[in-house]
């Protein structure tokens, strides 16, 4: 089984670190601070810039910007600096290699997938277990699902995939955006077995560095069925079935 080893701690470890260990499906080693592995980025892109209880406030995310949207709806507390950084980061040495979606698919699925800057790569966070079609009216239809789900980091120049994350039923990845060409953010949602309620986090994950961390909701939990995937991918003309 992929362990993890902690680069850097802070005071406390809090119980937080239980979503980044899930995160670590991958083979991991102890290394050292770094800073930005890519020329021209700001520094606020690499994890290690980030000390425990620091916000996430220096990054641009549309994606992520309605993700918290949404949600403040109902917690008006929903924002950026709400979500207080964990102080650990973890290192990534490698990533499991997984069968990309189909050509078909990934045709359908484009306007929501998370592209990169350069439009070289992708997030999935939509197709595994999924049937993706067209209807009668010609608008894509996302239906079917389990309670399983693979994020896939995919490569359009070598059509190949990784996979980041692979989620039980107790947690959703439920939106990603590049914040620069290596690092990207995720919205993650854990559900707390005891409550039911749903643990936001944020994730920031540099490719160049190897390094990723997490930022936690310091607010109230949020129901367990908040809603956001059908919203989002109302706005961009699919259909969730």
């Amino acid at each position: 089984m992929p362990t993890v080893t902690h680069i850097r701690r802070h005071r406390s470890a809090r119980a937080d670190l239980a979503v980044l260990l899930s995160l670590a499906l991958l083979t991991a080693s102890c290394g050292h601070r770094q800073q930005s592995g890519t020329e021209g980025e700001g520094p606020r892109t690499s994890p290690t810039a980030y000390a425990e209880g620091d916000t996430l406030d220096a990054v641009q995310s549309p994606a992520l910007d309605a993700w918290l949207a949404h949600y403040r709806r109902t917690d008006t507390a929903f924002r950026r600096n709400a979500f207080l950084a964990s102080g650990i980061n973890l290192r990534i040495d490698s990533l499991e290699a997984c069968p990309p979606p189909d050509t078909g698919t990934l045709r359908l699925l484009a306007p929501v997938l998370a592209w990169s800057p350069d439009s070289s790569l992708a997030i999935d966070i939509w197709s595994y277990d999924h049937l993706v079609r067209r209807d009668a009216s010609g608008r894509t239809v996302l239906e079917g699902g389990g309670p399983d789900q693979m994020v896939r980091l995919l490569d359009r120049r070598s059509a190949t995939a990784r996979q980041l994350l692979f989620n039980g039923p107790s947690q959703l990845v439920e939106t990603a955006d590049w914040v620069s060409d290596k690092a990207f953010v995720l919205g993650l949602l854990t559900i707390d077995e005891t409550t039911g309620e749903a643990i936001p986090d944020i994730i920031l994950i540099h490719l160049a560095d190897s390094i990723f961390t997490n930022f936690r909701y310091a607010g109230r939990h949020l129901p367990a069925e908040g809603g956001f995937l059908p919203a989002w991918l109302r706005s961009k003309g699919i259909r969730y079935e």
